[in-house]
């Protein structure tokens, strides 16, 4: 919810086809097609936006975001665990 409200969009519409598209994309992201899941949860955004009639650019933004926070985030903890 709060990156639909950093976007813009939680105020545009009903948030839970988002939610739903999240939930396939966190499965589909966890097959192992690709590196990380990239590309993986970013068509299941698009296809899923398509389905639910959302905005495809904040479906997508949405996705590269989750990805990159979730990356910053596991980095910033794999140097607090090197450095021990």
């Amino acid at each position: 919810w709060a990156l639909l409200a950093a976007l813009g969009a939680a105020d545009a519409g009903p948030v839970l086809p988002y939610l739903l598209v999240f939930l396939a994309s966190s499965v589909a992201a966890v097959l192992p097609l690709t590196v990380g899941g990239l590309g993986a949860r970013e068509l299941t955004f698009l296809y899923g936006a398509k389905l639910f009639g959302l905005d495809p650019a904040v479906a997508v933004s949405v996705s590269v975001l989750f990805y990159v926070i979730t990356a910053a985030v596991s980095l910033g903890g794999a140097f607090v665990r090197v450095e021990k």
